[in-house]
């Protein structure tokens, strides 16, 4: 694993603190939610971490090998917290059970790591290369499957006809409450204390019973 090392100046000794490149990313993937790509400072990220004004881009080089790098951390920690392949036999046989799963699983991916979800928002406004990293990361790998699944199921007539862009923006909109906190507190005097696996489930319910055509035996 490779460490950044830098003399801490609180310890006479000069014993080096180290600083690890997964140290370093969740705390530019901190940064970049928080501030947004253009107000992000590597020097301040650095002077947070401890380090030395050049020892981040040392390390990573320009601002935005940064953001690519930083991107492509938060998509290996989101995958690492699903736990989730194709190949998994836990997944479910029956195609619309993996859809209910697979929108279940991207919500809890939006849950578990809100800052990702929000660079996503903030890159989302505007075309850039930014952009087109971010999709071609984080998005194309799991649209075409996604487009195939809602394929078989509605030829064989489980479901009502949609796109891949519908049903990603639905569920989209169902993890706006993890990385839209401020505004779904709002809600609190409404519908009391907010309840994330519930919502999780509910929505994920929601958007297939909403596709599912239920067929009636004649007669």
């Amino acid at each position: 694993m490779d460490v950044v090392n830098e003399p801490d100046p609180q310890n006479r000794r000069g014993r080096p603190r180290l600083r690890s490149d997964e140290v370093i990313l969740a705390a530019a993937l901190q940064a970049f939610a928080e501030a947004g790509f253009q107000a992000m400072s590597v020097r301040a990220l650095s002077a947070s971490l401890g380090l030395s004004h050049e020892a981040v881009g040392q390390r990573f080089g320009s601002k935005l090998d940064l953001f690519h790098a930083t991107i492509d951390f938060g998509m290996t920690q989101l995958y690492a917290s699903l736990e989730v392949a194709e190949s998994e036999p836990s997944l479910p046989a029956d195609d619309l059970a993996l859809l209910r799963a697979s929108l279940r699983n991207f919500m809890i991916g939006a849950a578990t790591h809100p800052e990702l979800g929000r660079i996503i928002n903030q890159e989302s406004l505007t075309p850039s290369a930014r952009l087109d990293f971010i999709v071609s990361r984080a998005v194309e790998p799991g649209v075409r499957p996604l487009a195939d699944l809602l394929s078989r199921l509605a030829d064989e007539g489980r479901i009502r006809r949609t796109t891949a862009r519908e049903i990603f923006f639905l569920a989209q909109a169902g993890a706006a409450p993890f990385t839209m906190v401020g505004l779904s507190s709002a809600f609190d005097n409404v519908d009391g204390p907010f309840h994330a696996e519930g919502h999780i489930e509910q929505v994920a319910d929601l958007i297939v019973g909403g596709l599912t055509i239920r067929h009636t035996s004649a007669g």
